[in-house]
């Protein structure tokens, strides 16, 4: 089924098993999130960039099955399934957690009230710091709690550090550089890298690298601390204290090296 009529499809409440008044669409470059009734239904786009690959079902499918993995430790009253997409009895017409032939997969997340995210408790000035530093707590714990990569399994090494800066910083070279500034920072992240190369072993052989989430987010919700536990991972950014490279540029391609490579890009 076209990424259109898909879209489509899914923007009418009928094609949900429960109640839906109306459904609205958050969109990102490489998802959708169907907001309906009760729950949201987070949907890949069929897109292929640099830095993840959604071009074909089974790597949507797979990397649904990934976001439930590392996200419902943290938030399992707001992480549901993953359920199926399949087509509907008229043309054009699907139904979420249908039976019959299967044309997409969704993440099936719990919604929750909008005024609990960080973002909008800050705006109304409600956010404290000690949600900051509990929220800091539980996530250093949480992460202290999961399993170390094993040297054999080949994350963490410098090499899978280079490979994963080369990657990123080849998608920066092919952009306008008459500043000759891209250039300069691609060399400065290059050596830098190479000069970490004793401490990012270090860190592998010491269990420093760990299958950790590197996003981080200001949507991030209050209620992670109540029963329903709203929340979604954080980044593993703080983990890397002491090996921040002196260029911040490309952040995230460092943050995924630093981690060893292990880390799902799933933004909301």
């Amino acid at each position: 089924m076209e990424d259109a009529a898909l879209t489509a499809a899914l923007a009418k409440p009928d094609a949900y098993p429960h109640p839906v008044d109306g459904v609205r669409v958050i969109e990102t470059h490489i998802s959708r999130v169907f907001l309906a009734g009760d729950f949201a239904y987070k949907v890949r786009k069929p897109v292929r960039f640099d830095f993840v690959d959604f071009s074909t079902a089974q790597a949507r499918s797979e990397d649904c099955q990934t976001e439930l993995r590392l996200n419902r430790p943290l938030a399992p009253g707001l992480y549901l399934d993953v359920v199926p997409i399949v087509a509907g009895d008229t043309a054009g017409s699907v139904k979420v957690e249908g039976t019959g032939i299967t044309v997409e997969y969704a993440v099936k997340m719990r919604r929750f009230a909008q005024q609990d995210l960080f973002i909008e408790m800050l705006t109304a000035n409600r956010l404290k710091v000690s949600h900051i530093d509990a929220l800091a707590v539980r996530l250093a714990r949480f992460h202290g709690d999961q399993p170390c990569a094993q040297l054999e399994e080949g994350y963490g090494t410098p090499a899978r550090v280079r490979a994963t800066l080369d990657e990123s910083l080849g998608g920066i070279g092919r952009l306008d550089d008459r500043s000759g500034l891209l250039t300069e920072l691609s060399r400065l992240v290059r050596a830098r890298a190479a000069a970490l190369g004793e401490a990012i072993q270090s860190r592998l052989q010491s269990g420093h690298v760990r299958e950790c989430m590197a996003t981080s987010t200001w949507a991030t919700s209050y209620g992670w601390r109540t029963s329903r536990r709203h929340s979604i991972a954080w980044s593993s950014i703080r983990a890397c204290a002491g090996s921040t490279p002196s260029v911040t540029l490309p952040f995230l391609s460092w943050t995924c090296s630093i981690t060893g490579g292990r880390t799902w890009p799933t933004v909301c």
